[in-house]
């Protein structure tokens, strides 16, 4: 399951989080996902809260998902648009030398807790 993994990853993250922030307990945590990013909401907090929550400082912690909507950059103008990472060429100069500029990932926003 690709999910733990990254569940696992992301825990790592918040650990440090909420050491850095002297937290006792954690209350809520803010992940954003992308959309284009491949990574299933309900499975990514399926691991955390059945997984890897369970008898540590974030057990009883809510977890709020943004989603990120995807962008693509065009490498030769620098123009950046709304659109899928399948997508062939830019809208602006026709270039096929894009990135995803957002959207693809997965991060950690916030950390509350006491």
């Amino acid at each position: 399951m690709h999910e733990l993994a990254m569940a696992q990853d992301l825990w790592r993250i918040i650990l440090k989080a909420a050491d850095s922030n002297s937290l006792k307990k954690i209350t809520d945590v803010k992940i954003q996902i992308g959309s284009n990013s491949g990574v299933q909401k309900e499975f990514l907090e399926h691991s955390l809260k059945e997984h890897i929550f369970p008898s540590t400082i974030a057990d009883s912690a809510n977890l709020d998902f943004i989603e990120e909507n995807p962008e693509l950059k065009c490498r030769d103008c620098g123009k950046v648009y709304a659109g899928e990472i399948g997508s062939l060429k830019c809208e602006s100069c026709g270039s096929y030398n894009l990135d995803a500029s957002a959207g693809a990932g997965v991060s950690i926003l916030e950390v509350q807790g006491e």
